[in-house]
């Protein structure tokens, strides 16, 4: 794997079908150009708002939901093997998402987006440009290089 502006992720032979989770820390951590802060006004609203008391909050009330799955944005001349390989292009932000039960506030966190498809493979694919978190997956098949670019 090379890790720099774009990410290149060579799945071995073993591996089969593999969804990889991209990880927010990742991206913080190699000092993007793009800073990973809030707006001025999700900033406001965390700052305005009270601590919820923990006790208050009703646990296991919202479902699990399955994450959308990034969609190719291009495709890209890999030289090492000679071969074209799918580009998906993924972007990261704050944002405020709806994570505790109906009737709390929402909350501000980080995640990924970009074209992502929220149904299932079998499907007809519902595309959308959106953020998620946990952010979406990739879906890569064996031996078939991707480029990430973020």
């Amino acid at each position: 794997m090379y890790i720099g502006r774009r990410v290149s992720i060579h799945l071995e032979r073993t591996l089969g079908l593999l969804t990889i989770v991209p990880l927010l820390a990742s991206l913080a951590a190699r000092g993007s150009e793009a800073p990973l802060a809030p707006s001025a006004s999700l900033e406001a609203q965390s700052q305005s708002a009270s601590p919820l008391d923990p006790l208050t909050i009703p646990k296991y009330v919202n479902r699990l939901t399955k994450p959308p799955v990034h969609v190719p944005t291009s495709l890209t001349f890999d030289q090492t093997t000679g071969r074209f390989a799918l580009t998906y292009t993924v972007t990261a932000k704050a944002f405020r998402q709806q994570l505790l039960p109906p009737g709390f506030p929402s909350t501000t966190v980080y995640g990924y987006g970009g074209l992502v498809n929220f149904n299932e493979s079998n499907e007809f694919p519902d595309l959308r440009f959106a953020f998620t978190t946990p952010g979406p997956t990739f879906e890569a098949v064996r031996d078939q290089r991707i480029f990430v670019h973020y």
